[in-house]
């Protein structure tokens, strides 16, 4: 796994009218290069533990394929442990290998597929199941 670190590009305040919680984002650097992006939502609701995810990440495609996501996740976790989280939520596509592989690669455990509700985000946007993960903290 590379080594990486995390760089706080913003913070987001909650907006519950429209269901948002508090947001971290970070910058994924590698070898003082900017890779992608990873997002903390500090929230603990059932949408984001079963649905909509406490953890998002992105790897520019230029720099995908060299455990950056990983390892990215695995940085995380001393921040989210310090935000008061046990373990994180992570989701993706069934279909989504590289993600789902990114996941196992960093000690995330599969717990199952679930169908999305109609009322989420990512049905509108035509995904209709998504497979849950846990990474104990």
């Amino acid at each position: 796994m590379t080594d990486v670190a995390l760089q706080l590009i913003e913070t987001q305040a909650a907006h519950p009218a429209r269901g948002r919680v508090p947001v971290s984002l970070y910058a994924i650097v590698a070898d003082g290069l900017a890779v992608g992006r990873i997002v903390l939502r500090h929230g603990h609701d059932d949408t984001l533990r079963l649905y909509a995810r406490q953890v998002g990440y992105a790897v520019d495609p230029a720099h995908r394929g060299h455990g950056h996501a990983a390892a990215a996740l695995m940085t995380l976790r001393p921040i989210a442990l310090a935000a008061g989280f046990t373990e994180l939520w992570i989701a993706c596509a069934p279909d989504h290998r590289a993600s789902r592989r990114t996941l196992e690669k960093a000690g995330a455990v599969f717990v199952e597929t679930v169908d999305l509700p109609p009322s989420s985000d990512m049905y509108a946007r035509g995904e209709r199941r998504t497979c849950r993960y846990r990474l104990d903290l």
